[in-house]
């Protein structure tokens, strides 16, 4: 198969390796649990990613990394790997500001479902 950078969607904005934000290395080590090397995932593709300043072209950032929540299939079931990764970093990391926008969509995104 194709091997390609993802970077999530859905409005979780995990932190970052490089620079090094506090919990990017716990994030990918937690990704790299849910997601081993060869496991097939299922991307959801952002379809908006490519109205962004700087995007690579369809469903892809500045930094050509495609967006997308992530799943991976575990017991006949779909995990979403963004949720995972969002719960976990609120947990872990409560008051860091990589989290702030993710709150904002979560937030926005309750409201629209209510509404």
């Amino acid at each position: 198969g194709e091997v390609e950078d993802v970077r999530f969607g859905g409005g979780v904005d995990a932190p970052e390796l490089h620079p090094q934000e506090p919990g990017g290395e716990e994030a990918k080590n937690l990704v790299s649990e849910l997601c081993p090397t060869g496991m097939q995932v299922y991307l959801d593709l952002d379809d908006l990613a490519d109205e962004n300043p700087g995007s690579a072209g369809p469903f892809r950032d500045k930094y050509e990394r495609l967006v997308a929540v992530i799943y991976v299939q575990k017991d006949n079931s779909w995990i979403n790997v963004n949720a995972k990764v969002l719960k976990w970093g609120q947990q872990e990391y409560p008051n860091h500001d990589w989290l702030k926008y993710s709150y904002i969509i979560r937030s926005l995104t309750r409201m629209w479902m209510i509404g």
